[in-house]
C-alpha cells in the first residue's frame, strides 16, 4: 500500500511470543512498526484455528503499538490465529501481518495435600515434604514447577530449584520451619505451551511439639 505522500506503508509485525492466557483476563496484542508514517488505527482479526471462523474483527483508533482484547472475548480451551494491520493519517491501510497462533487456557488447579485447610492451614512438621496435585480442565500438561518459601512479612526466604515434571505429584521438602510461626508457600508452574501460573502466597502455620530438654 502506498501512502498519499508516496511512501510504502510498511506491514506491521505481530509479536509471536503470545503466552497462553485465561479468558477472564484482558490481553494486549503487541506489534512492531518500523515505518515513518504516523499510525492512527489498527485492525486485529482473530480466527478459530480449528474452524477458520472469524471470532474477532475490531478496529481501534490509537497511536499505541498494541491492541487490547477485553476479557471474556475468547474462550478457554481454544487455539486461535491472529493477524493485524495498521492505518496511517492519510487513511492508507497496510497489508495484514503474518498470522500468529496462540492458546487461551483456563488456570490450573493446585492443592497441597499436607496443609490442613480446615484448621488454620496448619502443617504438622518442622520439615514437611509438601506434595501438590496439579490438574487442568483443558488437559494442559505441566512442564516444570518451583516452590517458594516466604516469612510472615511475605519476604522471600528461599526459592527452591526448578523441577522438570514427569508425572505424579509436585514435591518439595521444606526444612527448618519454626512451630507457631506463620510462613507462606507459593508454587509457580510452566506448562507445555508455556502457560505461566502462580498459586499466589498460601499461608501455612507449622504446629508441632518441640523436644523438652530435661
Amino acid at each position: 500500500p502506498i501512502t498519499k505522500g508516496g511512501e510504502v506503508l510498511q506491514t506491521p509485525i505481530l509479536n509471536k511470543d503470545i503466552i497462553p492466557f485465561n479468558q477472564d483476563s484482558n490481553y494486549d496484542f503487541k506489534f512492531f512498526y518500523n515505518g515513518t508514517s504516523q499510525i492512527v488505527s489498527n485492525n486485529l482479526v482473530i480466527e478459530d484455528a480449528d474452524t477458520s471462523a472469524t471470532v474477532y474483527d475490531v478496529t481501534v483508533n490509537s497511536f499505541n503499538l498494541f491492541h487490547r482484547v477485553a476479557a471474556n472475548t475468547l474462550v478457554n480451551g481454544h487455539m486461535y490465529r491472529a493477524k493485524i494491520r495498521i492505518k496511517d493519517a492519510s487513511d492508507t491501510w497496510s497489508s495484514f501481518s503474518d498470522s500468529v497462533t496462540f492458546f487461551v487456557l483456563a488456570n490450573p488447579t493446585i492443592s497441597i495435600k499436607e496443609i490442613d485447610y480446615n484448621n488454620n492451614n496448619r502443617v504438622y512438621s518442622q520439615s514437611p515434604l509438601l506434595t501438590a496435585i496439579y490438574s487442568h480442565e483443558n488437559n494442559e500438561k505441566l512442564s516444570s514447577y518451583a516452590f517458594y518459601l516466604y516469612d510472615n512479612n511475605q519476604s522471600l526466604i528461599k526459592k527452591y530449584p526448578d523441577v522438570f515434571y514427569t508425572n505424579g505429584l509436585l514435591e518439595q521438602q521444606i526444612d527448618g520451619l519454626e512451630s507457631a510461626r506463620i510462613y507462606y508457600i507459593e508454587i509457580k508452574t510452566i506448562s507445555a505451551y508455556k502457560q505461566q501460573y502462580s498459586t499466589g502466597l498460601i499461608q501455612i502455620l507449622p504446629t508441632y511439639e518441640t523436644p523438652k530438654i530435661s
